[in-house]
């Protein structure tokens, strides 16, 4: 696996009707969005190839090679205003700030229910953006298709109040509004950072409250396409509970922390030239972004 390379996998489009593909992940029903890999770690699980007719379209593509080799680094910047941009932002662009607080967190999906379903994998998003303690930038409406595949990068600026906190970042397909499912904001790729250990796994270290750092997490491999008329969405937040355990934002030992232990914390990320924030998305060639 040194060398980049895999067995002969196979890629494959959402289904229209089957509940799930696999153990890991699920598909929403008539939704015109992308083809679905399996990882295993930085590597694909060989699964056999789907061929079946629908309204959707059916996309199946052999893999000899994983990552891709024909991808290219696609820096988009959060800005203030909320939008993701491929220019870099002014020296002067203001930052963006939200309050985090243990005692109302993020819910990691809109729906209350008895136990985790992998529905929540290409769940709506718009619970969340419709909250305070969630950032929320997209790209205007593409013209082209953009074909993203192999691991996502992710690069916050960051200062809190606290001594520690959680960055989750969620990247999203806004569906049309002229479609059936106008506005949906598709899950299509989340991971989190607790920052205590920004530097190290092995020796976690707290933040110094007001301090700007520099927080880089990578999300987990994805082979998706963007399709015209669809926005790509970046959310922002420090909180998805009960999927991620809560954090007392607070530099302690976690496991035997006290309920005085939980503190609200301001969040603050930084999105000017000399602190980009930003996410780097692996686009095949031969696809354009606006």
């Amino acid at each position: 696996m040194e060398d980049g390379t895999a067995k002969k996998t196979t890629a494959w489009a959402t289904l229209p009707s089957r509940k799930t593909i696999s153990t890991k992940y699920s598909v929403q029903p008539k939704m015109r969005s992308s083809t679905i890999i399996s990882p295993t770690g930085n590597y694909l699980t060989a699964c056999p190839m789907q061929k079946y007719s629908s309204r959707v379209r059916t996309v199946g593509t052999d893999l000899s090679r994983w990552p891709l080799g024909d991808t290219t680094p696609h820096t988009l910047y959060l800005t203030g205003g909320g939008l993701l941009s491929s220019r870099l932002p002014d020296d002067n662009a203001t930052p963006s700030t939200y309050t985090s607080n243990p005692a109302r967190p993020v819910p990691y999906n809109a729906n209350a229910w008895h136990k985790r379903k992998a529905e929540y994998m290409v769940a709506d998003q718009r619970f969340a953006s419709y909250r305070p303690d969630v950032l929320t930038y997209s790209t205007p409406v593409l013209d082209k298709a953009l074909t993203v595949a192999g691991p996502v990068k992710v690069k916050l600026w960051a200062a809190t109040t606290s001594t520690d906190a959680d960055f989750i970042v969620k990247l999203i397909d806004v569906q049309p509004d002229s479609s059936r499912l106008a506005g949906y904001q598709m899950l299509v790729r989340f991971d989190v950072l607790r920052a205590r250990f920004r530097n190290s796994m092995e020796k976690p270290s707290p933040l110094v409250p007001g301090k700007a750092e520099e927080m880089t997490l990578e999300l987990n491999d994805i082979a998706h396409t963007f399709m015209p008329g669809h926005r790509l969405m970046v959310q922002v937040q420090s909180s998805c509970f009960p999927l991620v355990d809560l954090n007392p934002q607070k530099f302690v030992d976690i496991y035997h922390c006290t309920k005085a232990d939980f503190q609200k914390a301001d969040i603050t990320i930084l999105q000017d030239r000399m602190h980009p924030s930003c996410i780097i998305l692996p686009v095949i060639n031969r696809t354009a972004v606006q």
